[in-house]
């Protein structure tokens, strides 16, 4: 059956846009889903509401008549919720559970969330580290942050940009070594740090976009924790072949410096995502911007 309120809150939408790519963003849903009701729209009122090509869409005789029907009865339904809401069935009051990997920055990405949230006190915030990949059904998980290389068709995503990783040093230990001419050339001659992975209890190799791969000859510091290997490059030990996330504030200030820049690992893409509804809570859409804007100004 044809969720009436929702078909025309998604009609008016797409009518505001005159893009179904547009209004999907705009809604928080997918974009097969403003294709899809808008179909059903049609055919519930036997009417052709959009003209489609390939170059625009537009609205028919019949969809401008629509239209502004279609956003009163929205505006006096709206009207109607708003007169009979009581301060417990507020938009802005309840649980909004979170998950993210192990950012070395989650601290101050924590606080700039709370500091956000400053004018909504009884937003709840549910905030969940972890390296592992959570089933955000199981885990009923509202809004999340992942690193990968392809995001989940399920979720509504909101790309932050492309994640690589890349080789830093700090520039007392450049002023000591120089910099290498290639990656052989890094991996004979100059102190490197190996990461352990923990699942296997073998070293990461250091892997490029070329193909090229190789493990640390002769490491100089070894660690199973990502935050222990950039404190490493921090402190002048060693060269490290870092994801993005993690050494890209440390750049930006200058406490590491980018080596053999034309040997980027292949990038995944860093995102935030939240499953797929129609009707999508305030508080869950408030802190799904939040968090996407708060990285796009860390990380661009």
């Amino acid at each position: 059956m044809l969720n009436k309120p929702e078909a025309l809150r998604i009609f008016c939408t797409a009518a505001e846009t005159l893009q179904f790519n547009e209004a999907a963003v705009r809604l928080g849903v997918a974009a097969p889903i403003v294709s899809r009701t808008i179909r059903r729209l049609e055919r519930e009122l036997g009417e052709i509401l959009f003209q489609r090509n390939t170059r625009q869409i537009k609205l028919t005789r019949y969809g401008e008549y629509f239209y502004p029907l279609a956003r009163q009865w929205l505006s006096d339904g709206e009207a109607l919720f708003q007169a009979a809401q009581t301060p417990l069935q507020g938009e802005m009051r309840g649980v909004v559970r979170v998950a993210l990997p192990r950012f070395i920055q989650n601290e101050a990405l924590l606080q700039a969330v709370l500091s956000r949230l400053d004018d909504y006190p009884d937003i709840v915030l549910d905030w969940r580290v972890s390296e592992a990949h959570v089933n955000i059904v199981d885990a009923q998980i509202d809004v999340g942050i992942r690193i990968s290389s392809m995001p989940d068709n399920r979720l509504v995503v909101r790309p932050i940009m492309p994640m690589g990783a890349q080789v830093v040093a700090a520039p007392s230990l450049l002023a000591q070594w120089g910099e290498p001419k290639d990656l052989h050339d890094l991996q004979q001659r100059f102190p490197l740090s190996g990461l352990i992975n923990p699942h296997t209890g073998r070293m990461w190799q250091w892997q490029f976009a070329d193909g090229a791969a190789f493990l640390p000859k002769n490491p100089r510091f070894i660690t199973a924790n990502a935050e222990a290997e950039v404190a490493a490059a921090l402190g002048g030990r060693v060269f490290a072949h870092l994801a993005d996330h993690l050494a890209m504030p440390y750049i930006k200030r200058g406490e590491l410096v980018p080596v053999l820049n034309r040997y980027k690992a292949e990038p995944w893409q860093l995102y935030v995502y939240r499953p797929s509804a129609t009707l999508l809570p305030a508080r869950v859409k408030l802190v799904f911007d939040i968090l996407a804007d708060i990285l796009r100004k860390e990380f661009l």
